[in-house]
């Protein structure tokens, strides 16, 4: 429980991935990741996050028109991490960017750059 998960493609392949991301309760770790590639019908254990531990009540995004999953990692957290994946393969970053104020279980949307002024 307590995890977050979202989509994006697989650059090398073209296909659609599913993430799940952290969590907790005693068969997970906050820094588990997990991937279904849409249409099969198995999950794999990714690589752990290595530049953030401890996502709870974190929230995902799709970005880069769908080749990036950007991570808000909640439980008190400014840091934004970025997903990308190639081969199955998926790993993880983290942004120059972070959030003006720690959020916790936050809802995330991509915002048009039409509706923005900076």
């Amino acid at each position: 429980m307590l995890h977050t998960c979202g989509t994006l493609l697989d650059a090398s392949t073209g296909k659609q991935l599913v993430l799940v991301i952290g969590g907790f309760n005693i068969a997970y770790s906050e820094d588990m990741v997990e991937i279904l590639v849409l249409g099969e019908d198995h999950w794999s254990k990714g690589t752990p996050l290595s530049v953030y531990k401890g996502v709870i009540f974190g929230s995902c995004v799709t970005a880069d028109k769908g080749k990036s999953l950007i991570l808000m990692p909640g439980h008190t957290s400014k840091s934004l991490i970025k997903f990308r994946c190639s081969k199955h393969h998926c790993y993880d970053e983290h942004m120059d960017q972070e959030l003006a104020e720690e959020r916790t279980g936050a809802v995330a949307m991509l915002v048009p750059d039409s509706l923005t002024t900076c």
